[in-house]
């Protein structure tokens, strides 16, 4: 359930449920089958990332196809405070799985001081 209109965790909660591109609210599917959300953690469907990575390092290497993860790192680095984000990352280094991250652009990584200064940024 959502938090109450007009209080700081609805801000919140209203954020994460949108697309930070176009700030639509994702669409919850339509289909019948039963959703698991949060309120029933050992059915949640959305804490199984890295059982479901490594499903798919499995499957890629039984099949012997090209298997990698693509990051989309957001500009304020939210993507790291979650936990089931983190745990795909690990899943996929445990497994040898290619990770390529993808930044909004390499000014992120300055403005959040991630770039380690050289003599000739001084």
């Amino acid at each position: 359930p959502a938090p109450p209109e007009g209080t700081a965790d609805f801000k919140l909660y209203d954020a994460k449920r949108r697309d930070t591109i176009t700030h639509e609210i994702y669409p919850i599917c339509q289909c019948p089958t039963i959703k698991h959300f949060n309120d029933a953690p050992s059915s949640c469907e959305i804490n199984k990332f890295d059982d479901m990575m490594a499903f798919m390092g499995s499957e890629w290497r039984r099949r012997g196809t090209e298997f990698r993860l693509v990051v989309a790192v957001d500009p304020n680095f939210e993507l790291f405070e979650r936990a089931w984000r983190v745990a795909e990352h690990i899943e996929s280094r445990k497994l040898g799985i290619d990770i390529k991250v993808k930044l909004p652009d390499a000014r992120v990584l300055k403005d959040r001081k991630v770039v380690k200064k050289t003599s000739q940024d001084q």
